[in-house]
């Protein structure tokens, strides 16, 4: 320490500290002295509890902790003015001081104690509106013991958890209790919105499948348009809704279904409309023939009625050149056909519901197979008779192939164009072949699909 500075036991800090003083005269003469100072802690308090909050009347106990001694004040509510604990009974909101003590070393601290004529009961929520049939739960706080009124719509009036199912707008009261004895109520308003009904057209109501219904909903002002959904109850399909007031659907299997219509209010609440469609069972046209493929040496087909929920049937052959045979009303008919070609056979089926369907085959008649190959040829360049080659009807020129073998087997031609015949050369194309007699083999399919092996002999003249 020099000049006049003072010792700082904040800023020395708890300890023992050495203080030496040096003193130094005007003849430059300095002389010294020590000492030691020690710093003790000061007090670090605690109150137990940090605040309180009683009914008037009652009383709290206050614990205190950190020094050695204690002293309070106020001290005319308390049971003792030192010392610890203490029990405080205000009369009013009171502040309490407390000054704690460690070997001469002071601190303080403090604590209010709020005082009450009744406990303040809170509700959560505080209100609420609710839809027809919906449920709120209802938590009141600030007491031990309840008692809610009306019970009409609680499923108990004496807890603390309490829901409510109210049918028509209705105030609940708690009254609360707490173990001093303090008494406390609280009020909350649960309002319940309008019922809202939906009614909506549907056009026709019933008919045979597949039976395409108009549904329309004329807005309403109670309720969100865009929260609309039509569920057209068709359980065999997953897209049988819809989010339009107008909108059509067609149900492609009969039964009873059970039409929604859903949508939220302006309140939040669910509102939904129901009305029935009626789909009866539609024919289903169905035939076949024997045979499917015929040729024109016998181009008689018999049809089949295969069809289901039908009792008139309508037949269109597909040959106009037959004039009034072209068509039937039979079950079973029957129809010849005058030339080859592909034909489109045409089944109305039809019950009494007006219902009718329509299935169509294709038949063919096919020119019967004929292939005719000579048995001899002069391949010698005078434009008659020069090349080997079969004709024929009924088969397809494009499964077609001609061997050509010596009579020792050797290959002299092969072709899969049924228009290319042999000229008589060697495969080396250079000389013609000697005359006799040389074998063939022709592979073709006809039109009805069926292949045929002919074999024969071709003599060669020059």
């Amino acid at each position: 320490i020099t000049g006049t500075d003072n010792f700082d036991s904040a800023l020395a800090g708890v300890g023992s500290h050495l203080i030496t003083y040096t003193y130094t005269d005007d003849n430059n003469c300095t002389n010294s002295a020590s000492q030691y100072a020690t710093v003790k802690p000061s007090p670090i308090l605690t109150i137990t509890p940090p605040s309180a909050s009683l009914c008037l009347g009652t009383s709290v106990l206050i614990s205190a902790s950190g020094a050695d001694s204690y002293s309070w004040s106020p001290s005319n509510t308390l049971s003792s003015a030192t010392g610890t604990p203490v029990t405080a009974t205000p009369t009013e909101p009171t502040t309490y001081t407390l000054v704690g003590d460690i070997d001469g070393c002071t601190a303080s601290e403090g604590i209010t104690v709020n005082t009450y004529t009744t406990i303040p009961i809170t509700i959560t929520p505080p209100r609420d509106s609710i839809c027809p049939g919906s449920s709120v739960i209802l938590t009141a706080s600030g007491g031990t013991q309840y008692t809610w009124e009306p019970p009409d719509g609680l499923n108990t009036n004496i807890d603390t958890v309490v829901i409510a199912t109210p049918e028509v707008t209705t105030f609940y009261t708690v009254y609360a209790s707490d173990n001093d004895g303090c008494t406390g109520t609280q009020t909350v308003a649960i309002v319940l919105y309008p019922e809202a009904f939906l009614h909506f057209t549907e056009t026709p109501r019933e008919g045979c499948v597949p039976l395409n219904v108009n549904f329309e909903y004329l807005p309403d002002s109670t309720l969100y348009m865009n929260t609309l959904m039509f569920n057209f109850g068709d359980l065999m399909s997953t897209t049988d809704y819809s989010t339009q007031p107008v909108c059509s659907y067609t149900y492609t299997y009969h039964g009873i279904f059970m039409v929604s219509l859903t949508a939220i209010s302006v309140h939040g609440c669910h509102a939904v409309g129901y009305d029935t469609v009626f789909a009866y069972k539609s024919t289903v046209a169905n035939f076949y023939t024997k045979p499917e493929v015929a040729e024109t040496d016998n181009p008689l087909f018999l049809f089949y009625d295969e069809s289901m929920y039908a009792d008139q049937w309508l037949w269109n052959f597909g040959d106009p050149a037959s004039d009034d045979n072209n068509t039937s009303t039979l079950q079973y008919p029957q129809h010849v056909y005058g030339d080859s070609g592909h034909y489109v056979v045409m089944l109305i089926a039809s019950n009494d519901y007006n219902c009718s369907d329509t299935a169509f085959r294709i038949i063919t008649v096919n020119e019967s197979f004929a292939f005719y190959v000579p048995n001899s040829f002069t391949p010698n360049e005078d434009g008659k008779n020069d090349y080997f080659l079969g004709k024929g009807v009924g088969f397809r020129e494009d499964e077609f192939e001609m061997y050509i073998f010596d009579r020792w087997g050797k290959m002299l031609f092969y072709t899969k164009d049924f228009s290319e015949g042999w000229d008589g050369y060697n495969p080396n194309g250079v000389t013609t072949c000697s005359e006799g007699i040389y074998v063939w083999l022709i592979n073709v399919r006809d039109d009805s699909g069926i292949w045929h092996i002919l074999k024969g002999t071709v003599t060669l003249n020059k």
